[in-house]
C-alpha cells in the first residue's frame, strides 16, 4: 500500500538502538529501575523480574531467564526474530512484507483473550516464583 507506514524499516533501525542503550545502560553501572507497582503495593507486577530475565539472557543463562520472567524472555525471543525479519525485509525482500489483513472479528477476539491469558499466566508465576514475593511456594 503507497501511504502504509513501514515499520519493518523501523524495527529494523530500532531494535538494535534499544538493545545498545540498554547494555551501555548496564555497562555504564548506571541504577536499574524499579517497579513503582511493587513500590506501592508490596507485591510484584506481571513485569517484575523482567530487567534481571534480560541481564541473564544477555549473559547467557537462559533458563534463569525463563525462571525470572517466562514472558519476557519470550518477548526477547520474538524481538530477536522481529529484527530478522525486518532487516530481511529491508536488506532483501524488495519491499514484500507478510500481512494479515484479513483476521475475522473472532480471530482478534480469540487473540485477544490469549493474550490477557498470557499476560495472567506470567503474572501468577512471577507471584508465585520470584524470591522476593511474599506468595513464593517454591
Amino acid at each position: 500500500m503507497p501511504r502504509e507506514t513501514d515499520w519493518e524499516k523501523f524495527a529494523a533501525a530500532a531494535l538494535p538502538l534499544a538493545a545498545a542503550g540498554g547494555i551501555a545502560w548496564l555497562k555504564l553501572g548506571l541504577p536499574l529501575p524499579s517497579c513503582l507497582f511493587k513500590h506501592l503495593t508490596g507485591h510484584p507486577c506481571c513485569g517484575c523480574g523482567s530487567t534481571r530475565a534480560s541481564h541473564a539472557l544477555l549473559c547467557g543463562r537462559l533458563s534463569e531467564a525463563l525462571s525470572l520472567n517466562p514472558l519476557a524472555t519470550l518477548a526477547a525471543a520474538a524481538l530477536v526474530c522481529l529484527w530478522g525479519y525486518a532487516t530481511l525485509c529491508v536488506v532483501a525482500a524488495n519491499g514484500r512484507r507478510l500481512r494479515f489483513d484479513g483476521a475475522t472479528q473472532t480471530t482478534r477476539r480469540a487473540l485477544r483473550i490469549a493474550a490477557m491469558a498470557a499476560f495472567a499466566a506470567n503474572w501468577a508465576w512471577v507471584l508465585t516464583h520470584l524470591p522476593e514475593s511474599p506468595w513464593k511456594i517454591l
